[in-house]
């Protein structure tokens, strides 16, 4: 569990870094790291808590234990829904991609503009 965990920072990570400017960079950081953090600490509360309701004051009971690990796999199965069933587009920020689609634009009308004398842009 520990390993997908840190598969799934590295790769939420390079992708916030790929897909902002380098002006919003150490933004989209501190975003992505504190909404990381807060997930981690409101999953560990709340398996805690689940443990704790079902086992009760009896601390030999491991009940509690399961339903906690059964609530982490649920969580599990919810993130991975999720990452199957979400589109993420992958060809950089808006910008870029509205700036290239302009160049190839660019490119297209120059190629027309000149057909018989065979220059390729």
């Amino acid at each position: 569990m520990i390993i997908g965990a840190e598969f799934s920072y590295l790769v939420c990570s390079l992708f916030v870094v790929e897909s902002v400017r380098k002006k919003h960079l150490s933004v989209a950081a501190g975003v992505f790291t504190s909404l990381m953090s807060l997930g981690s600490a409101i999953g560990a509360a709340s398996s805690s808590s689940i443990r704790q309701h079902v086992s009760g004051q009896n601390q030999r009971n491991i009940n509690g234990f399961h339903a906690a690990f059964w609530f982490g796999v649920g969580l599990a199965g919810a993130a991975l829904l999720i990452a199957l069933t979400v589109r993420v587009d992958k060809r950089g920020t808006r910008e870029e991609r509205v700036q290239k689609e302009r160049e190839e634009a660019q490119g297209e009308r120059a190629a027309d503009a000149f057909p018989s004398a065979g220059i390729s842009l």
